[in-house]
């Protein structure tokens, strides 16, 4: 029998994909169990949101997941488009002004 080890994922994901790939890559692992994930950075809404969708992708939509700080721990404001960015927008990429314009 296999030992899983429990792992809580902390994350930024949407940025880029690295962060979806490490997701996905951990819940197909046979030693490890995801036992929840977090999001941090600004967006931290839609971050759960982009999250919650991979998991139930994934058949596991009983993972939980919750929102953490919008802030960084230096309390520095990022200097980041995305920050700007409400949650809406990156939930629904077709309300940015520049998705718009083109659309």
């Amino acid at each position: 029998m296999i030992v899983k080890q429990k792992i809580l994922i902390d994350t930024d994901i949407g940025d880029d994909i690295d962060d979806a790939i490490a997701l996905a890559l951990g819940l197909k692992l046979d030693g490890i169990e995801i036992v929840g994930v977090t999001t941090v950075f600004c967006n931290v809404t839609a971050r759960a949101k982009i999250a919650k969708k991979i998991l139930k992708l994934a058949g596991r939509g009983d993972v939980p997941v919750y929102a953490g700080s919008r802030n960084t721990l230096t309390k520095e404001k990022p200097n980041d488009p995305l920050c700007q960015m409400t949650d809406e927008v990156l939930a629904d990429p077709s309300l940015c002004a520049e998705n718009a314009a083109t659309a």
